[in-house]
């Protein structure tokens, strides 16, 4: 199991789990920068349902390239977890999206995926890809 992930110990959890050979504070810095990154672009997606689809498939991707899979996926739904029916699509085209991800926030959480209803409009997005 899975320990809990929150806002008291995330940059712990994320600084143990970095797999970037010769990155200093500052890169693993800006690579948790992604994180809020998404959750801007998602936010102005629900406002007026505009995306730059690339961007946010490129910061979900560099975020899968510096850390494990599991542990992008759980950092990327704690910080997301508002948005998921933004974010699934993009970890099904990448073939990295779990069945549930657990002990996420406080109190801990579970999200089983299958639950959530996907955006028509960013799968639409990412097909054109």
């Amino acid at each position: 199991m899975n320990s809990n992930i929150n806002e008291l110990n995330v940059k712990l959890y994320a600084a143990k789990h970095y797999d970037s050979p010769l990155a200093d504070e500052e890169e693993f810095l800006e690579d948790l920068q992604r994180l809020k990154t998404l959750r801007k672009l998602f936010a102005k997606f629900r406002e007026n349902k505009e995306i730059n689809i690339r961007l946010a498939l490129n910061h979900i991707i560099t975020i899968h390239n510096v850390f494990p899979v599991p542990v992008a996926t759980r950092l990327l739904f704690f910080r997301l977890h508002d948005y998921l029916s933004q974010l699934l699509p993009f970890l099904i085209m990448l073939n990295t999206c779990p069945k549930k991800v657990e002990n996420i926030g406080t109190p801990p959480m579970t999200f089983r995926t299958d639950e959530v209803v996907m955006d028509q409009k960013i799968i639409e997005e990412l097909r054109k890809v």
